[in-house]
């Protein structure tokens, strides 16, 4: 690796690799050793419900009773979940990765390298280094009856980061490329999975949008979902994941085709406190938006609704930095705090959720 221009790194020992395809079987073993069934190439046809309840699953050997149904599928998740009504915030997305020409004497206990600024990630692949990337060109969809296939592999759409990685592990520009590869992954819109049942159908659960991190997150992530059909209730905190946080207005292709390929390229970005997403903003607007942008408001995004995070001078671009440390805009917050605190001052709160409680006991409920 070549180290320049690097500030800082974190070492992990303790971390390690594992065969996706070895362990997918050791899953599979151990499912029929307790008592499942597995079927494979079977082709689903829908998930039968009556009264807003799970009843089944039809498909082409014919129809499984059934109260419960986990969603499981991946990229085809969305679409799954489009046939019962079931919002589901993700997105197929293009990821690259490539694989270099053997490299004598590579250590078979090599570290796995990640390189925030980069947006690379690299491992050991037997003789040779395997490296994915975020490709700062992101983009979202899957031709119709895609299965598990590759994608074009654009070389326009990588040759910044390609040149960026041949220059942090300069053994690439001596051994040069055996595989391109162009393989889609589903994203969320906001980095997080979508864990548990849904809100509008008794019995439907979902485990999607998992991000790129199914190995390394899918025995924790099964668990809690098994925990929470066996009683009924999460086992944890799981509002972050929860599907009940996709409110209507981002329930739409268009939205998940801008965030979705956002979150792969800041999975392998630096991750700034307070960074903010700079796809489909401006969604919602206060009444008083523009008056404040005129005395120099800078916006955060907060549930779809842009919010003043801090007003700069006339003197000063507006426009917020990221740091670890202070950013150059902290002084006009600390400004505005006293300002507030000493004299007055008028927030707008207009972005909050109103909740309207309504029925013969809503006096006393309140």
């Amino acid at each position: 690796m070549n180290d320049d221009g690097v500030l800082g790194g974190i070492h992990l020992p303790s971390d390690g690799s594992v065969n996706p395809t070895d362990l997918t079987q050791a899953l599979a073993k151990g499912a029929r050793m307790n008592g499942a069934t597995i079927r494979e190439n079977i082709s689903f046809k829908e998930v039968l419900t009556k009264n807003g309840k799970i009843i089944g699953v039809s498909t082409e050997q014919g129809i499984i009773s059934t109260d419960t149904v986990d969603n499981c599928g991946s990229m085809w998740a969305r679409e799954l979940g489009q046939q019962n009504v079931v919002s589901i915030p993700i997105h197929a997305c293009e990821h690259y990765y490539l694989v270099a020409q053997p490299i004598p004497n590579l250590p078979s206990d090599l570290p796995a390298l990640r390189s925030h600024y980069d947006g690379t990630y690299w491992k050991q692949d037997t003789s040779k280094l395997l490296f994915r990337f975020d490709n700062f060109k992101a983009k979202a969809g899957i031709p119709e009856n895609f299965d598990f296939d590759s994608l074009p592999f654009v070389e326009e759409d990588m040759m910044e980061v390609l040149e960026m990685s041949m220059n942090r592990v300069p053994v690439l520009q001596e051994n040069g490329i055996q595989t391109f590869f162009n393989g889609p992954e589903s994203y969320s819109h906001d980095g997080r999975f979508n864990l548990g049942e849904t809100p509008n159908l008794k019995g439907y659960f979902l485990l999607a949008g998992i991000n790129s991190t199914g190995i390394q997150s899918g025995s924790g992530a099964e668990k809690a979902l098994a925990d929470w059909i066996m009683t009924g209730h999460p086992p944890m905190d799981s509002a972050e994941m929860d599907s009940a946080r996709i409110e209507d207005w981002r329930a739409r292709d268009i939205y998940w085709q801008e965030h979705c390929p956002q979150t792969l390229v800041l999975t392998y970005a630096m991750q700034w406190p307070r960074r903010q997403r700079e796809k489909a903003r401006n969604l919602r607007r206060t009444p008083f938006h523009h008056a404040m942008k005129a005395h120099g408001a800078v916006y955060d995004e907060v549930q779809g609704w842009e919010c003043p995070a801090w007003f700069a001078p006339d003197v000063v671009f507006p426009e917020s930095d990221y740091s670890f440390y202070r950013p150059s805009w902290l002084n006009y917050v600390q400004e505005e705090q006293k300002t507030v605190r000493g004299s007055v001052g008028i927030i707008d709160y207009s972005m909050l959720q109103k909740l309207l409680v309504s029925g013969r006991d809503a006096e006393n409920f309140l």
